[in-house]
């Protein structure tokens, strides 16, 4: 159950904290270099000694450039944690831009840039990826992207370094973080799936459709799946990058599994690092706007019909143009045992209604306050067979 927050005095807020800042601040702030951090729970790490494995050092992506790849050899052994860090510097001036960090088309980081000072700043990100593990081995392909553009006038230079950090594992348990994401909590999955593998890790809507999104993928499961987790990106952009400030402000990311509704997103109100006013973000960032988390939908009701080729699909109700989305799943298996099942009940239903309200706090204005609110309740039940029994 969720209900959407008023807009008017969120907005109101954050005018007036941008107007205060940019008047103090707006003749020196842009000449003083301050590196930009985030309110974020560091990674807890081993006393161990890691092995260290350099996927990119100091990557520069100027003016349209194509994705840095590299291919390495992963170490073999028993990792307790693994971390992926990155560090980052820029100077000039230079919009915030999304970057990503993918092996063999799996999304293992998405953040946003931080927009620089003539002075130059550098900003530090370390991302717990233990739940990647059943990847993290042999040969394999990583790439990393960031979509930016030079001009005479935006001259920021992104320039990006890359490395992996295998901890080796121990009896403590401490490893097991509670960083990871997901409703299992702290166990490593046995597979990981991307469910866009063989797009681009981004699938893009430009708008043609009014109000909402359809984005499809074809599932295929290993047919000893036991609990289906589905990771997702989610992020607004153009017309919808502060969609949490429109009108309507409400968004819903519906998810199907073959045709039947399995699970909702209502998005998070991220706040890009040059949103609203690049000044408020310097030097603390927004909410996990350097390091964005996935969205987890448990779709474990669904884990023993998933075997063979199944359909998902992703609908953005109320898009105005654009969402990116991309995503991949957490396989949990009875290790060579086959599953079945059967959905016993799902009262999920598409789309939530939403209440709107004009208040008449702003009397006589053409600005009226508007309150939006939105309840959902649902509950879908499945069944796993397997060896040992039946369970829901």
């Amino acid at each position: 159950m969720r209900k959407s927050e008023t807009v008017l005095g969120l907005t109101v807020l954050v005018g007036l904290l941008a107007l205060l800042v940019s008047v103090g601040m707006a003749n020196s702030q842009f000449l003083i270099t301050q590196n930009p951090t985030q309110l974020k729970v560091l990674p807890t790490l081993p006393n161990e000694k890691p092995r260290v494995i350099q996927l990119f050092k100091d990557v520069p992506f100027g003016n349209a450039p194509k994705p840095a790849s590299t291919t390495v050899t992963l170490p073999t052994g028993r990792w307790g944690k693994v971390i992926l860090e990155i560090t980052g510097t820029q100077k000039g001036r230079q919009f915030d831009r999304i970057m990503e960090i993918a092996e063999d088309g799996v999304e293992l980081f998405v953040g946003i840039t931080p927009e620089p000072t003539k002075k130059g700043i550098c900003w530090h990100i370390a991302k717990d990826i233990t739940q990647f593990l059943p990847l993290l081995k042999g040969k394999h392909t990583f790439k990393m992207e960031i979509d930016n553009y030079v001009t005479g006038i935006y001259t920021g230079i992104p320039t990006m370094s890359a490395k992996l950090l295998f901890y080796p594992q121990t009896k403590s348990k401490s490893f097991l973080s509670s960083t990871l994401e997901g409703p299992v909590g702290k166990k490593i999955p046995d597979e990981i799936i991307p469910i866009f593998r063989n797009k681009n890790w981004w699938l893009q809507d430009v708008g043609t459709r009014k109000n909402n999104m359809t984005i499809e993928a074809t599932l295929n499961c290993p047919n000893d799946t036991k609990t289906a987790i589905l990771h997702l990106y989610v992020l607004g952009q153009m017309n919808d990058e502060f969609w949490w400030a429109n009108q309507p402000a409400f968004r819903e990311v519906e998810i199907w599994v073959d045709g039947k509704p399995a699970g909702v997103i209502w998005p998070f109100p991220y706040v890009y690092t040059g949103g609203v006013n690049p000044l408020l973000w310097r030097p603390l960032t927004s909410i996990n706007a350097l390091n964005i988390p996935t969205y987890a939908v448990d779709l474990t009701p669904f884990a023993g019909l998933l075997h063979g080729t199944h359909n998902i699909s992703l609908k953005v109700i109320g898009n105005a143009k654009y969402w990116l989305v991309s995503g991949y799943l957490s396989i949990y298996t009875t290790h060579g045992k086959a599953t079945n099942g059967k959905i016993l009940k799902d009262t999920l239903t598409f789309p939530t209604q939403v209440l709107t309200e004009e208040s008449s706090a702003l009397h006589n204005s053409k600005n009226q306050a508007i309150d939006e609110s939105a309840t959902k309740t649902y509950e879908i039940i499945g069944t796993v067979g397997t060896s040992e029994g039946e369970w829901k």
